[in-house]
């Protein structure tokens, strides 16, 4: 069996900019069109004769609730995904609600055959002729989620003071439990969308207040993990990394997805093809003899048509207003997508204040009348079972803490 893995698509990623309510940007919909290559590799697998398995490390929607335009795109994909296999997404960050009585976008999929989406931890077997692979499946789950889980078991108020121990405990526990499930097979891989010691940020910074330690998975071969964009290895720690650029400091990341074979136990890195994305640093006090955006067009050496592009004026307060208004957008209408960001410092306070815009070419916009669902029959589906997907999704949660 070969594994398809991916990790932070991001569907439904805005980009801060909207142009107008009837549409989406195409930035985003770049997003969508990764997920496309996955199934070109399923395509080949499959031709080689071998079964296919799909895995989300999370984060497969950029919130909880997408509009409809990517809810039907996703769902398109997952469908046809499913086709060639079994498909399982955890849930990440960004798409799980903080709260057991809230549904997400992600509760679509149960109306997929063969797709599961797992947001609770859970250990699951994969059959491959003779061979038995454990997987173990750890969603990302908010220390308010826990807690707010344990309150409403036990019926009283958790004292947020002690909040990290409490998570780390129940966490720890739970991977403990659902292990045993899996400790008689030959190898055991653990899927996670949490930040885990020893990742490699972007930035070369750990900015979580979370971070599972890495002994929690000692039992395990391999532990592949999700929510950090920036892909990563060390030893038996496989960080797969976004899909796409998402932020200023991922220009250099390699984006990629991985194919797990279950009979040797390897893993092929496959590069995504992303668009070319370039940082163009302008320093400005006001006072340079050169006009601002000669300035800029002589920073800019590369070939700008299609890129997107993080523009970074270091200028000072008062100049950004002017700066902003005296940009010559013109010089960027071959690109994809330019993100301006300035970093100005007041002279008094030498204080730094950050401003960022995000400013879109090429957006061709869609129609909101094609983002939302058609048929009439599909739409009354997603509504009647609105109510059953909560009532099933709050029982799994009540029986987790049960057990």
């Amino acid at each position: 069996m070969k594994i398809i893995i991916a990790s932070d698509p991001h569907v439904g990623q805005g980009f801060k900019y909207t142009y107008n309510q009837q549409g989406v940007s195409e930035r985003s919909i770049d997003l969508v069109r990764m997920l496309a290559q996955l199934l070109d590799k399923a395509k080949e697998i499959e031709a080689s004769g071998e079964t296919i398995a799909f895995i989300f490390a999370g984060d497969f929607y950029a919130k909880i609730n997408v509009n409809p335009f990517f809810r039907l795109k996703a769902y398109d994909f997952l469908r046809e995904a499913s086709n060639f296999g079994s498909v399982s997404i955890i849930a990440g960050n960004h798409d799980t609600p903080k709260n057991v009585e809230w549904a997400s976008s992600l509760d679509d999929f149960s109306l997929i055959g063969g797709v599961k989406v797992y947001r609770s931890i859970k250990a699951t077997l994969f059959f491959d002729g003779e061979e038995t692979l454990g997987v173990l499946f750890v969603p990302y789950i908010s220390p308010l989620y826990i807690t707010d889980l344990l309150a409403k078991k036990h019926d009283k108020t958790i004292n947020i003071d002690n909040i990290n121990d409490l998570v780390y405990r129940e966490i720890k526990k739970k991977i403990d439990k659902e292990t045993e499930k899996i400790v008689n097979c030959k190898t055991k891989i653990a899927i996670v969308h949490f930040p885990i010691t020893g990742m490699k940020y972007a930035g070369g910074h750990e900015d979580e207040d979370f971070i599972l330690p890495m002994s929690y998975f000692d039992s395990f071969d391999r532990v592949i993990a999700g929510h950090i964009h920036k892909p990563s290895e060390d030893g038996k720690l496989i960080v797969v990394g976004s899909m796409e650029v998402m932020r200023r400091d991922e220009i250099d990341d390699h984006k990629r997805f991985l194919v797990l074979d279950t009979t040797t136990n390897e893993i092929e890195s496959i590069p995504l093809r992303t668009r070319p994305c370039y940082e163009v640093n302008i320093e400005y006090d006001g006072n340079d003899s050169i006009e601002f955006n000669t300035l800029v067009r002589q920073s800019i050496n590369f070939d700008i048509e299609g890129a997107i592009i993080y523009l970074v004026v270091k200028c000072s307060v008062g100049n950004r207003a002017f700066l902003k208004g005296q940009l010559d957008w013109d010089i960027f209408k071959h690109s994809f997508h330019v993100f301006l960001e300035f970093i100005a410092q007041d002279s008094e306070t030498n204080q730094v204040d950050f401003q960022q815009f995000d400013i879109g070419y090429k957006e061709a916009l869609v129609d909101y009348a094609n983002a939302k669902i058609q048929d009439q029959e599909l739409r009354e589906s997603f509504i009647s079972v609105g109510s059953e997907i909560i009532e099933k999704i709050s029982k799994t949660f009540d029986d987790d803490l049960d057990s």
